[in-house]
Parts: C-alpha cells; sequence; structure tokens
C-alpha cells in the first residue's frame, strides 16, 4: 500500500477525515460520520437547487463561500431595481422560522425582496 492510502485508512479507522480529502473538499473539524452527513445534506440542497426549485430559505451554512452568495444577492437586487450595486446595502430581520430544528422550518415561500437564511451561528458575539 502507498503511504498515500495507509494515511487515508488509518483516518478512516480514526473516525477522521483523511487530509486528502479535506484537500478536495471543504474544512470541517467534524469527525468522518459527521462530515460525511453534512455532506450529503449539502449535495442535497445544491442538487434540488440546481434542478430548477430555488429554495424558499437557504442553508447559509452549506455554502463554502457565503460571501459570493451574498454578492449574487445584492447583484439580483442591483439588477430588477436597476440601481448600482454600490447604493445597496443589508439589511437584517431576525425571523421566527416557526419549526424550531435545524432541517428547515415551516417557510414557505421565498420573501418579495432578499432572501431567508437558516443556521446562522454568531461568532463572538458575547
Amino acid at each position: 500500500m502507498t503511504p498515500g492510502l495507509e494515511e487515508v485508512a488509518a483516518a478512516l479507522f480514526d473516525g477522521r477525515v483523511p487530509a486528502a480529502w479535506g484537500a478536495r473538499a471543504y474544512f470541517s473539524v467534524k469527525p468522518l460520520a459527521a462530515w460525511t452527513r453534512d455532506l450529503a445534506q449539502r449535495v442535497a440542497f445544491f442538487q434540488d437547487w440546481a434542478r430548477g426549485n430555488e429554495p424558499a430559505q437557504f442553508w447559509i451554512g452549506a455554502f463554502t463561500f457565503p460571501t459570493g452568495f451574498l454578492t449574487a444577492v445584492l447583484q439580483r437586487a442591483a439588477r430588477r431595481g436597476n440601481v448600482p450595486i454600490d447604493a445597496l446595502s443589508w439589511e437584517f430581520t431576525v425571523v421566527s422560522s416557526g419549526g424550531g430544528d435545524d432541517d428547515g422550518p415551516a417557510v414557505a415561500a421565498a420573501p418579495k425582496e432578499g432572501v431567508y437564511v437558516r443556521n446562522v451561528f454568531l461568532e463572538g458575539a458575547g
């Protein structure tokens, strides 16, 4: 067995994400089981969206680069309103989802302007 395969086998045995996988996927400190479950959920989220089913709310944690998604939201609003993107700013309203779980609450439809996002976590806001 090559050294690379030995390292993958050792990581799998220890329940860690192999470094070779992490180099080609997103970084996470989750153990292997949680990482693969999260990966499957991300794939399902993006597959559904790619099939033309734009979500009523976006799982912001699914994006490896959420800043790019948020910039795209601004660009779409600028094009719809025929205004320069620099003239736009963010406004955040915290709403109760009604579901209370992490799997997607009872938000039935997208807002008229902007997007709903779920699973936003604030770090260092204490």
